[in-house]
C-alpha cells in the first residue's frame, strides 16, 4: 500500500547556511512562510555543525513497495527482489532517498539505481523524480543470516 514520504531538512554546515552562531539545545520550530510546519527538540549544535530536522510526512510524494521475487537459497541464505515506485505530485522535480534496512551480511545483486552503503545494515538509493511523475527503483539483494 502507498506510504507518504518522510520530509527532512538537512543542513550539513550551519555556518555555510548563514547560521553563524551556535544553536542551543531546545525546541526548534519550522515555518514555511507564515504556515507552521514542525517542531522538534535539537541538541546543542556548534557553528558549522550538522543539523537534521524531521518535518513530518509529505502529502504530495508517496512511495509504493512490492516484493517481486523471493528465493530461499539455503538454510540461512535468501534473495529477494523489490520494486519501489515513488510518485511526485509536485509541479517541480524532487530528489528522494530510499533507505533500506538489512541484516549485516547482505549483497546487492542487481539494481536500477546505484546505492550508497551508509553502514553495515543500510543501503541508500537517491532518486530524481520528475515533476508530476514517477521513478521506479528495482533491486535484488542476497541476505545471509
Amino acid at each position: 500500500c502507498p506510504s507518504a514520504a518522510s520530509v527532512r531538512l538537512h543542513v550539513p554546515d550551519t555556518a555555510a547556511a548563514g547560521l553563524n552562531q551556535p544553536l542551543p539545545a531546545g525546541a526548534l520550530r519550522v515555518y514555511a512562510g507564515t504556515l507552521y510546519r514542525s517542531a522538534q527538540r535539537i541538541g546543542d549544535t556548534p557553528v558549522g555543525g550538522e543539523l537534521t530536522v524531521d518535518l513530518g510526512r509529505a502529502f504530495d510524494v508517496i512511495a509504493t513497495a512490492r516484493q517481486t521475487a523471493f528465493e530461499q537459497l539455503g538454510d540461512r541464505v535468501y534473495e529477494t527482489a523489490q520494486e519501489i515506485v515513488v510518485e511526485n505530485a509536485k509541479a517541480e522535480a524532487i530528489r528522494v532517498q530510499v533507505v533500506g534496512d538489512f541484516p549485516a551480511d547482505w549483497e546487492i545483486r542487481s539494481e536500477s539505481h546505484a546505492h550508497e552503503r551508509r553502514d553495515a545494515t543500510t543501503p541508500i538509493w537517491t532518486l530524481d523524480v520528475p515533476a508530476n511523475g514517477t521513478t521506479t527503483l528495482t533491486y535484488r539483494v542476497r541476505v545471509r543470516r
